[in-house]
């Protein structure tokens, strides 16, 4: 009832979960980094040590994961949901500094996307690490792949024990230092990301018309990524720069290079302009 009250009725975003793994002294750029589904902040311990030194380092536990809050209320956890959380988070701690960069993986680069669409004089570059960009079913490129995967996402929000088992597996072998252990108390929270973040997206139009610069870096082997519609959003956007990588789903050390590579090719291109 509080819940609904404070952040539904009252529209108070709620608070995140912040890391520090890294304060830089007089930083250049201040990383924010975004974990996916059933992840948390710890992804990306073995990615910050090879972060530009001179940054500072802020890995966030989304809403609905880790010691971030769980919203007891349906709803509560759409892209924008998120968008608005971490944007409260960062300027009640005094990190909203430019200029910011914000790596998101998987659905927390969905995230990244619409924190660049909501507030785009906050945020001077997204790096969105294997994004599951999906279109509405009339839209579809590769209509069989989209509806399966689609499909089978809404077969694991019906079924409580199988997606839990899929979930340890997934977070516990396939996508390295993700962890998040599951509960009764996690599930209903989870449900509501993959639901809400991943299912009812519209990514692709926020990312058509974005003009933050953007880099995505995606697997050529990943199972739940559709490059189709990756390489069709340089089409319309120029701002958007794409690499993909012999890699799957998680943060691998290839994938860490070339998000490490691309934030120093930014931040040089920053050190030019001034």
């Amino acid at each position: 009832m509080l819940d609904k009250l404070i952040h539904k009725n009252l529209k108070v975003p709620y608070s995140l979960y912040l890391n520090i793994m890294r304060k830089g002294r007089n930083p250049k750029a201040t990383i924010i980094l975004l974990h996916g589904l059933a992840s948390t902040s710890e992804l990306w311990k073995a990615l910050c040590p090879n972060l530009p030194k001179d940054t500072t380092v802020i890995a966030v536990d989304l809403l609905g994961h880790g010691k971030s809050p769980k919203p007891s209320r349906l709803g509560a956890q759409t892209l924008t949901h998120q968008a608005r959380a971490l944007k409260r988070a960062l300027q009640s701690s005094g990190h909203l500094k430019h200029p910011i960069f914000i790596v998101g993986h998987s659905m927390g680069s969905l995230i990244a996307a619409e924190f660049a669409r909501l507030y785009p004089k906050k945020v001077d570059y997204i790096v969105l690490v294997s994004p599951p960009i999906y279109l509405p079913d009339d839209k579809t490129i590769w209509p069989r792949r989209e509806k399966l995967l689609k499909k089978n996402y809404e077969f694991l929000i019906n079924n409580k024990d199988i997606a839990t088992k899929v979930a340890k597996i997934a977070t516990t072998k396939f996508i390295n230092g993700a962890t998040q252990v599951l509960t009764d108390e996690d599930f209903e929270p989870l449900v509501e990301s993959l639901k809400l973040s991943i299912l009812e997206q519209d990514t692709f139009e926020v990312l058509k018309h974005l003009n933050t610069p953007t880099k995505i870096i995606y697997g050529a082997f990943d199972p739940l990524v559709i490059g189709k519609n990756i390489t069709k959003l340089k089409k319309y956007n120029d701002n958007i720069s794409i690499t993909m990588i012999p890699s799957a789903h998680d943060v691998t050390m290839i994938a860490s290079r070339f998000i490490t590579k691309s934030i120093n090719q930014e931040l040089l291109i920053g050190d030019k302009n001034e």
